[in-house]
Protein backbone atom coordinates (compact mmCIF):
# COMPACT_ATOMS: atom_id res chain seq x y z
CA UNK A 1 0.00 0.00 0.00
CA UNK A 2 0.87 3.68 -0.81
CA UNK A 3 -0.25 6.25 0.61
CA UNK A 4 -0.64 9.54 -1.68
CA UNK A 5 -2.16 12.95 -1.16
CA UNK A 6 -4.07 15.01 -4.25
CA UNK A 7 -7.25 16.33 -4.89
CA UNK A 8 -11.00 14.51 -5.00
CA UNK A 9 -12.70 15.91 -7.44
CA UNK A 10 -16.14 14.33 -7.98
CA UNK A 11 -16.39 15.68 -11.82
CA UNK A 12 -13.45 13.76 -13.00
CA UNK A 13 -13.60 10.05 -14.23
CA UNK A 14 -10.72 8.76 -13.10
CA UNK A 15 -7.83 8.29 -10.69
CA UNK A 16 -4.25 9.81 -11.71
CA UNK A 17 -1.33 8.63 -9.66
CA UNK A 18 2.22 9.27 -11.42
CA UNK A 19 3.37 5.75 -12.80
CA UNK A 20 6.87 5.71 -10.47
CA UNK A 21 4.00 5.09 -7.92
CA UNK A 22 2.23 2.19 -9.55
CA UNK A 23 4.73 0.56 -11.49
CA UNK A 24 6.27 -0.89 -7.98
CA UNK A 25 3.03 -1.77 -6.63
CA UNK A 26 3.16 -4.52 -9.82
CA UNK A 27 -0.14 -2.49 -11.20
CA UNK A 28 -0.03 -3.08 -15.10
CA UNK A 29 -1.08 -1.25 -17.90
CA UNK A 30 -4.48 -2.24 -19.60
CA UNK A 31 -4.46 -0.02 -22.96
CA UNK A 32 -3.57 3.22 -23.42
CA UNK A 33 -6.11 6.06 -24.32
CA UNK A 34 -6.21 9.36 -25.55
CA UNK A 35 -7.44 12.00 -22.77
CA UNK A 36 -8.55 15.97 -23.78
CA UNK A 37 -6.47 17.46 -21.51
CA UNK A 38 -6.70 21.39 -20.60
CA UNK A 39 -3.76 22.77 -22.93
CA UNK A 40 -5.03 19.92 -25.83
CA UNK A 41 -4.95 15.82 -25.91
CA UNK A 42 -2.25 13.65 -24.06
CA UNK A 43 -1.92 10.16 -24.22
CA UNK A 44 -1.72 7.82 -21.15
CA UNK A 45 -1.90 4.06 -20.02
CA UNK A 46 -5.09 3.00 -17.93
CA UNK A 47 -4.85 0.40 -15.54
CA UNK A 48 -7.12 -0.95 -12.02
CA UNK A 49 -6.09 -0.45 -8.85
CA UNK A 50 -7.57 -0.73 -5.57
CA UNK A 51 -8.43 2.07 -3.87
CA UNK A 52 -9.39 3.02 -0.01
CA UNK A 53 -10.96 6.41 0.80
CA UNK A 54 -12.77 7.49 3.38
CA UNK A 55 -13.33 4.12 4.94
CA UNK A 56 -14.10 2.68 1.84
CA UNK A 57 -12.58 0.16 -0.46
CA UNK A 58 -12.82 0.07 -4.53
CA UNK A 59 -11.42 -1.33 -7.47
CA UNK A 60 -11.45 1.84 -10.20
CA UNK A 61 -9.43 2.66 -13.50
CA UNK A 62 -6.82 4.60 -12.65
CA UNK A 63 -4.47 6.91 -15.15
CA UNK A 64 -0.62 6.25 -14.96
CA UNK A 65 0.07 9.93 -14.44
CA UNK A 66 3.56 11.63 -15.97
CA UNK A 67 6.22 13.47 -13.36
CA UNK A 68 4.12 16.80 -14.13
CA UNK A 69 0.17 15.25 -13.89
CA UNK A 70 -1.75 15.98 -10.71
CA UNK A 71 -2.72 13.60 -8.35
CA UNK A 72 -6.32 13.33 -8.58
CA UNK A 73 -9.09 10.93 -7.10
CA UNK A 74 -12.00 10.63 -9.48
CA UNK A 75 -15.85 10.72 -8.56
CA UNK A 76 -15.58 6.91 -7.56
CA UNK A 77 -18.92 5.80 -6.04
CA UNK A 78 -20.28 2.58 -4.67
Amino acid sequence: MVEVEGVVDAGAMYTVVRRDLFEPLGIKTLERRRFKDFGGYVERDVGEAGLALAGRWWVVPVIFGEADDAVVAGGHRA
